[in-house]
Order: structure tokens, then C-alpha cells, then sequence
């Protein structure tokens, strides 16, 4: 017997043509963190005549699980795709320039392999089908590798062979110290954060039955409003009232975060997030203590006619996603 440990895994990602039907997966990712798998949706029948139950039945199968990557200039387009719906390529090599926003049409769904590369486990990599992101998460950190979190609907889970993995180099990970911030017209030390991060939900249900000739769900679909929020921390100081004015007016402000990575060509590798339109949301100050106080700006963000309500823009070696 071999124990299956965390080392050696990975994920990988494919593109399908058919919900539900498996494709080779083309782009891999490290792997901070992972949960969940296929969830029979498995209900008990009780009947008052027994008083445990009488069996079980099958209704709603389907594979609900979250993968956690280190943010990387590379191999993740994939991903972004499916999370954000709209992709815009700039092909000019060999800095490659990928704008991803909030779309109107559903993406192609995906194929994702759970795989560990020890030999007794190369039959048995989990792999996920029929997948869409329901949500998505970054958050970036001051003090360690920045992290980005996509939670995600299939329709089933079966095993397969495991894929030899490539995953993107240790200096393509999005890293302290290579950020620059733009919180409206703030300078300084305003825009000295301590973390951050920005979540996007899809509006994507986690798949409804219907009457038909298997227990598995319908193809996850649009049944809510898609929003985007976050939060930031930092220090308290008196010299910037301009959010504190906005907290009480309602207007929005801008906030740009962006990493900047090693020379690519006439460019950079870089990864960018724009908000054009948040709205603070709440402004809670934290004293603990005689030392320094800090606040956390929690907003949200609205519509915005040209960039959407959040704009992605990665700098990349890699033409197509």
C-alpha cells in the first residue's frame, strides 16, 4: 500500500468543446492548497414507518471543489478565461498582452486534473469535467507569495491517467516588492498596503436538476448578478480624508494594483487588476493596542462602460490561453 501525500501533485486544466466531455489538459499549476471532489448529492428516504432510513437516492451529482495557486505571469490564462468570460490578445511576440473583463457570454467549460506524479498513483488522478468558475479570488501580500483561489461547479469526477506537468518558473510568481498602487488620487504612504484582495462571483448556479434519464446535474448557467468586492488594510494616518470623504458621499474611486515581473522582450511580464468604479462599503478601524491603528477599506465595485467592473491585464509569454 502507497499513501498519497501533497508532494508531487498538481493541477492541470483543459478547454472543452463538449460540457462534460474530457479533454488532454494543456496548461498546469502549482498547488497551495485544494479541497472538495464529486458530490453524489446522496439523500436519505424516510418514511415514518422506520425510524432510521429506509435507503438512499442519488439527486444532483456533480463535482464541487476550489484549487489555490501562487499567481503567476504564466498558466493561468485558462483560468482567467473562464472566470472573467471576455479575453482580448494583443500577439505580438514575445510579449503577449491579455485583457480579460467581465462578459456576457458563458465560456467553453473545463476539464481539471487533480494529479500526484508518484508512480502508484498514475492511474488515479481525479479529473474533473464539465467545469465552470463560480467565483474567484485573489489576495496579494506583503509578505509572501500572492495567491488566487477559483472555486469551481463540474458535472462529474471520474480517474485517469496523470499528466506530466510543466508549471511556470519560481521568478514568474507574482511577489512582494514588485507592486505598484493606485487608490484614487492618494500618494505616499496611502498607498502603502498591507494586503489586499478582490473576489469576483461568476453568478453561475451550482447546477439544477430536471426530469430525465440520469441523476446528474443540468449545465451550470447564469442565475444571479455577477459582483465583484474586496478589501484592503494599511495604516492610520491623518493626511488622507479623501476615502473618508466617500465613505459618507457614496462616490467611487479608482484602485489599480500591479505587479511587474521580469523583462519580457521590449516589456515586463506583469500583472495588473483595475477596479475603474469602487464603492467604499464600510471603513472599520482596528485599535488594539498603544501601538499603530489600522483600518480595512472593504468596497465594492460598480459597472463601468469601458473596463467593465474589474479589468485584468497580464503580460505573458504566452500567445494563446
Amino acid at each position: 500500500m502507497t499513501r498519497l501525500y501533497g508532494s508531487n501533485s498538481h493541477v492541470g486544466v483543459g478547454v472543452e468543446s463538449i460540457w462534460g466531455t474530457p479533454v488532454a489538459r494543456t496548461k498546469f499549476q502549482e498547488l497551495y492548497g485544494e479541497t472538495g471532489g464529486l458530490n453524489p448529492g446522496r439523500v436519505p428516504i424516510e418514511t415514518w414507518r422506520a425510524r432510521t432510513p429506509v435507503g438512499f437516492i442519488d439527486v444532483g451529482k456533480k463535482a464541487v471543489a476550489s484549487v489555490t495557486f501562487p499567481i503567476t505571469y504564466d498558466k493561468l490564462h485558462i483560468w482567467l478565461r473562464n472566470a472573467m468570460w471576455d479575453l482580448t490578445s494583443s500577439v505580438v511576440a514575445p510579449d503577449y498582452t491579455h485583457t480579460y473583463k467581465i462578459g456576457t457570454s458563458k465560456p467553453s467549460p473545463l476539464t481539471v486534473e487533480h494529479g500526484n506524479s508518484a508512480a502508484a498513483f498514475a492511474a488515479l488522478a481525479r479529473i474533473d469535467e464539465g467545469c465552470f468558475v463560480r467565483r474567484m479570488t485573489m489576495e496579494f501580500m506583503s509578505d509572501s507569495i500572492s495567491k488566487i483561489t477559483f472555486e469551481y461547479v463540474g458535472q462529474t469526477a471520474a480517474f485517469g491517467a496523470v499528466t506530466a506537468a510543466t508549471v511556470a518558473a519560481t521568478n514568474l510568481f507574482v511577489k512582494p516588492g514588485t507592486f505598484t498602487v493606485t487608490v484614487d488620487a492618494e500618494t505616499g504612504e496611502a498607498l502603502c498596503l498591507d494586503n489586499a484582495s478582490v473576489t469576483l462571483e461568476t453568478g453561475l448556479d451550482e447546477g439544477r436538476m430536471c426530469l430525465k434519464g440520469d441523476t446528474f446535474i443540468r449545465e451550470p448557467d447564469l442565475t444571479g448578478k455577477t459582483n465583484v468586492s474586496g478589501s484592503f488594510a494599511r495604516d492610520w494616518d491623518s493626511t488622507w480624508t479623501g476615502l473618508q470623504t466617500k465613505l459618507g458621499s457614496g462616490g467611487t474611486f479608482i484602485l489599480v494594483i500591479k505587479s511587474t515581473g521580469p523583462t519580457l522582450g521590449g516589456s515586463n511580464y506583469s500583472w495588473e487588476v483595475k477596479i475603474p468604479k469602487a464603492v467604499i462599503i464600510g471603513d472599520p478601524v482596528n485599535h488594539s493596542g498603544p501601538g499603530l491603528a489600522t483600518e480595512t477599506i472593504n468596497w465594492q465595485a460598480q459597472d463601468d462602460a469601458a473596463d467593465s467592473a474589474m479589468k485584468i491585464t497580464v503580460v505573458s509569454s504566452e500567445a494563446t490561453p
